[in-house]
């Protein structure tokens, strides 16, 4: 083998091993991107369910660093769900703050819409929730 089909043997090599990497990247951006709309996605659906089950108001404060999500009684409040928010993953979250409190009928008190931006790299992904409190992913 000469030196310049040894080269071009290297380059083709590197160029293939580097789209390899790139993929995996966007994989793993991907992976992290969904369990963060997923976190988001199910800190609504269980304050609306706290709120309806325990038949009092519960709240829910979605930030970069923390979801949670609160039974408000007139007495007490407890933490019904606490866990790390987007951020801990390093997926970004936009609008970096949110909070939202359902009924005991289970709909959301308030009259504002949001959607939830969350991206890493180049991948990016949402969650919706009306003003009535119900949360989809598009």
């Amino acid at each position: 083998m000469t030196l310049v089909e040894a080269v071009a043997v290297l380059t083709v090599t590197l160029a293939v091993a580097g789209q390899a990497v790139s993929a995996a990247a966007s994989a793993a951006d991907r992976a992290r991107v969904t369990t963060a709309q997923g976190a988001v996605l199910g800190a609504y659906r269980v304050a609306r369910s706290a709120a309806r089950t325990l038949g009092r108001p519960a709240s829910v404060v979605v930030t970069a660093d923390s979801i949670v999500v609160r039974s408000v009684g007139l007495a007490d409040t407890v933490v019904v769900l606490r866990r790390p928010g987007p951020g801990a993953a390093g997926v970004g979250l936009s609008p970096p703050a949110h909070s939202a409190v359902f009924g005991p009928s289970g709909l959301a008190m308030g009259a504002a819409n949001v959607t939830h931006r969350l991206t890493r790299g180049a991948v990016a992904r949402q969650v919706v929730v009306s003003r009535l409190g119900r949360a989809r992913a598009p």
